[in-house]
């Protein structure tokens, strides 16, 4: 089996999406005011890119977590990126806590270290499948 390398992935995704997103975005006539706004604020068209490039970056990043680690792994980095990113905001931008972030904060943090739990359970009954298949 030889897999689909992460670029092309990205492209067929990237060229998918983007036409399912002109289809609406052109039949609503979204297109003209858009064009006309960006030709007013020059500063759009590079941000975009920005944007896009950093986009792409994420998601490449993420199959190659996927690839090298495993799905489970990459759903677990990227939910304690989350939690890190809110952490963080509430460190920027102070807010009063209420018990509704805490047992949020909680839910996620329990659910996160199962699935870690899990993962590790499932592999320990795949090592012992195969020491009784006595595989390599």
């Amino acid at each position: 089996e030889n897999p689909s390398p992460t670029q092309e992935v990205l492209c067929f995704a990237s060229l998918i999406g983007t036409f399912y997103g002109l289809i609406p975005f052109i039949a609503s006539g979204g297109a003209g005011p858009a064009i006309a706004f960006s030709m007013a604020n020059t500063q759009v068209v590079p941000m975009i890119m920005g944007f896009s490039v950093m986009g792409y970056s994420s998601v490449s990043f993420i199959l190659s977590l996927i690839k090298y680690y495993g799905a489970t792994e990459a759903e677990i980095i990227k939910s304690l990126r989350k939690v890190l990113s809110i952490v963080i905001s509430f460190v920027l931008f102070p807010k009063a806590l209420n018990w509704k972030y805490i047992v949020g904060f909680l839910a996620v943090l329990v659910s996160t270290a199962y699935t870690f739990y899990l993962k590790g359970e499932k592999n320990k009954a795949k090592a012992a499948a195969k020491a009784v298949t006595g595989e390599k």
